[in-house]
């Protein structure tokens, strides 16, 4: 959730689509309703902001040797069609990729 070109703009659509969620969903603990918005971050472990910063968040994951599927949303972040578009291409063009990821095309002709 939250990659973009700009990553004050994924904060700033985090944020709010956070705040969102905690009105709209289930109810939460009082330790939720407590947390700041960085802490709620952490504690529903959100890796946001430029491609760069969201590959080094990823790689302090301590399962990522072990991690054979990485799935994105742009939730609970409240991105426009065409911010989610953009960050699709940042996670196939320069997320994935920095990860190890390679279009299958690429390895069937290796």
């Amino acid at each position: 959730a939250g990659l973009c070109r700009r990553p004050d703009g994924a904060y700033r659509d985090l944020s709010a689509g956070l705040e969102a969620s905690m009105k709209s969903g289930p109810p939460q603990p009082p330790e939720v309703l407590a947390m700041t918005t960085e802490q709620r971050i952490a504690h529903n472990n959100v890796h946001f902001g430029a491609p760069e910063d969201v590959v080094s968040s990823l790689r302090r994951e301590p399962l990522l040797d072990r991690t054979t599927d990485l799935i994105c949303q742009v939730q609970p972040g409240l991105p426009s069609l065409a911010q989610t578009l953009d960050a699709i291409e940042l996670i196939a063009t320069e997320v994935a990729p920095a990860l190890g990821w390679r279009p299958a095309r690429e390895l069937a002709t290796r």
